[in-house]
């Protein structure tokens, strides 16, 4: 019962996920107006809430998010907008990794490939990258 699909459990994930996001960003001229630095104290929770909306994304190309495809399409590309994730493209790049899962030419080894036995600071910087902006180079 757990892998069913349900257009519940979709849009319950798409309002957390982007929903929490947006109150963020909703609160920060508030808390700027008390003090700056609590502004800027929100901006890691930011981030890591906008990297969660990347759950929807994923998903969604997984049509699993909706039991309806179409919604699975137009919250998948919403949340991609969201994340600066173009839906369509990682929807083919995600393709690509289900065929070459672990291999050199997996297009998202970068994602997870030289996490075995890392450092601490290895991994701290493999978290925090995202939340600074050093993945969207790629």
């Amino acid at each position: 019962r757990f892998y069913e699909k349900s257009d519940l459990w979709g849009w319950r994930a798409s309002l957390r996920l982007l929903g929490v996001p947006l109150i963020w960003i909703a609160l920060l001229p508030f808390l700027y107006r008390i003090h700056p630095l609590l502004a800027l104290a929100v901006i890691v929770p930011l981030g890591i809430a906008m990297s969660k909306t990347t759950i929807l994304v994923h998903e969604a190309v997984h049509g699993t998010l909706f039991r309806t495809p179409a919604l699975n399409q137009i919250v998948g590309r919403v949340a991609g907008w969201w994340t600066v994730v173009d839906f369509a493209a990682f929807a083919e790049l995600h393709r690509q990794h289900h065929g070459h899962v672990g291999d050199d030419d997996d297009p998202q080894l970068l994602d997870y490939g030289d996490l075995a036995g890392a450092s601490r600071i290895k991994l701290a910087w493999h978290l925090l990258r995202p939340l600074v902006g050093w993945n969207i180079r790629h």
